[in-house]
Parts: C-alpha cells; sequence; structure tokens
C-alpha cells in the first residue's frame, strides 16, 4: 500500500475482496501469521501474461525470449500459480479431498539459514503436507544440493512453527520426478497431468 501510494481504508478492502471474489487475486498468509499481515497474489493468468509481457514491454518477439532465463522464471512462477489455483485437485489425488485444511506459503529466517516453502497444506488430521512446485522440460532431479536444502526447509519449519504435526514431504511437478538416491525424502509426488484428468 505504502509503495503503489495507496490509501489503505473500506475502498481498498472493498477492491481487494472483489479482486478475490473475482478469482483476479489470492489472499493467503504467511504461516507464522496466520491471522495477521495477509498477502495478495495476482493469480489470473491471462493477467500475469498481460503484465508480463504486453504492459511492461519485455518482449517483443515470443521466439526470442523461448528458452531465456526470463522465460524459465515466468514459466515456473506460471506453473506454481496454476497449482495454486489448483488445490482442491491436488488434495484429491492426495487422497485427503474428506480432510479439512488450510493453505498457507511460509517463508522465514531462522539462525542465518533462509526457508520458503511454495504451498503448506496444514490438515485437520495432524498432517501437514510441505509441497514443492517444480516446472522443468524433463522429470525434475533432486540432487544432492537440492535435497540439503528440502531438509533446511523441513528443519527450519519445524523449529519456527514448533509444530508437531507430521510433516510429509509433497513434490509437485509437471513432467514428473527421477527417482535417485536422493528423492528417497519426497513422501508424496504429484504430476500435473493427474490434477488435470
Amino acid at each position: 500500500v505504502d509503495n503503489m501510494k495507496i490509501s489503505s481504508g473500506s475502498g481498498l478492502t472493498t477492491a481487494l475482496k472483489e479482486l478475490e471474489e473475482c478469482g483476479f487475486i489470492r489472499k493467503y498468509n504467511n504461516y507464522k501469521f496466520q491471522k495477521t499481515n495477509p498477502i495478495y497474489q495476482m493469480i489470473d493468468p491471462f493477467t500475469l501474461f498481460a503484465y508480463e509481457f504486453l504492459l511492461n514491454g519485455k518482449v517483443y518477439s515470443w521466439m526470442e525470449y523461448l528458452n531465456t532465463p526470463g522465460y524459465y522464471s515466468w514459466r515456473g512462477y506460471s506453473f506454481e500459480i496454476l497449482c495454486l489455483n489448483h488445490i482442491s485437485k491436488i488434495k484429491e489425488v492426495l487422497g485427503i479431498s474428506g480432510v479439512i485444511s488450510k493453505e498457507y506459503s511460509f517463508f522465514e529466517s531462522y539462525k542465518d539459514k533462509g526457508a520458503q516453502i511454495d504451498l503448506i497444506i496444514d490438515r485437520n488430521d495432524d498432517v501437514i503436507n510441505i509441497c514443492e512446485i517444480k516446472c522443468s522440460n524433463t522429470e525434475y532431479e533432486v540432487d544432492k544440493d537440492y535435497e540439503t536444502d528440502l531438509l533446511n526447509k523441513i528443519d527450519v519449519f519445524r523449529n519456527v512453527t514448533k509444530t508437531k504435526k507430521a510433516l510429509r514431504l509433497t513434490m509437485i511437478t509437471n513432467e514428473g520426478l527421477a527417482h535417485n538416491k536422493y528423492s528417497d525424502i519426497i513422501m508424496n509426488e504429484i504430476n500435473f497431468s493427474e490434477i488435470i484428468k
């Protein structure tokens, strides 16, 4: 609000609520601040595309943009938004459609170790799905560095939240997960093709 020079108040609250109801944005919280400091994220695919490519004038030729670092960054973020727009289907694939849950994100620094988690499904059956969302050209491969990063995320989440719930590391990909000695820490895997059946 301060950065955008918009005054807070009922007008802003009404506008945000209407945008949320129409599916242009989503309101969510950092797990640590479940009742305060909501975060608003644009989730409408066309608006995201228009903002990234048309309004900012970043891209004059799609073919020139394809396979650039900016393209892969945009593609990864777009895939994350796509998944966040299908949480009910993700729960269905996990076999927990009937379980009441709340969804959050998580970002925190803890003892010089930062951690960001794409999606947290906090379930009423004393389980939390820690979801990583990855988009790649082939099966996503967990290597030693990424395994270390995942273990750090779980460690930071557990220490910061003090949760006693069971944590299930869940990977959501567009091309599936490559199985190797580092992927054993993934307890649930979801291919996006299962979500859009």
